[in-house]
């Protein structure tokens, strides 16, 4: 998912029919998809090269799965049927590990990881803030790279770290992280 906004500061007064004293136009773009649902939080880094991270947690215990979607197919034949964690090491912080994972073949070719235990998700989402990068391994594959911080401008910094935050709290979930 690629955005891109424009924002006219003052645009709410106009829109009212009071002109603003300033106009300002900031462009900016968010590569970061997020969505929320049931009381779980949402986000999804995607690549150039079709590869997209995604990050679910569970508001209420802050459970984390993990899914890398449109991984290549021979991957997915070849290890069909194991359990396969998945690993993930940011540029700053400690590397977090699914409990299980699987590959999966349908629309998509991807591996999902999830945790038997609750409450493990805190320090991969602190890693959000700031962060640059996860790199991300699994059944003896590297997928590399996912960028962090996918939108432009001072605006928009740490924004997925700053949605899960938002989204956490607004579900009853505790946001120290």
């Amino acid at each position: 998912m690629r955005m891109i906004l424009q924002l006219a500061a003052g645009s709410a007064l106009a829109a009212q029919g009071v002109a603003p004293a300033f106009a300002e136009t900031v462009n900016a773009t968010i590569n970061v998809g997020t969505n929320e649902r049931n009381g779980v939080c949402y986000i999804y880094l995607p690549r150039d090269d079709g590869m997209e991270l995604e990050i679910s947690v569970r508001a209420e215990d802050t459970n984390v799965n993990l899914k890398v979607a449109n991984i290549p197919s021979e991957w997915v034949d070849e290890g069909e049927g194991q359990d396969v964690p998945i690993s993930i090491k940011p540029n700053k912080g400690k590397a977090f590990t699914s409990d299980h994972g699987e590959y999966v073949a349908g629309i998509t070719y991807r591996i999902q990881g999830w945790n038997d235990e609750s409450g493990k998700g805190s320090e991969l989402l602190s890693a959000l803030k700031g962060g640059k990068t996860f790199t991300v391994e699994f059944g003896g594959r590297k997928a590399g790279a996912f960028e962090i911080q996918q939108a432009s401008g001072d605006m928009f910094k740490d924004y997925a770290y700053n949605f899960m935050k938002r989204c956490i709290g607004n579900n009853g979930g505790a946001t120290d992280f």
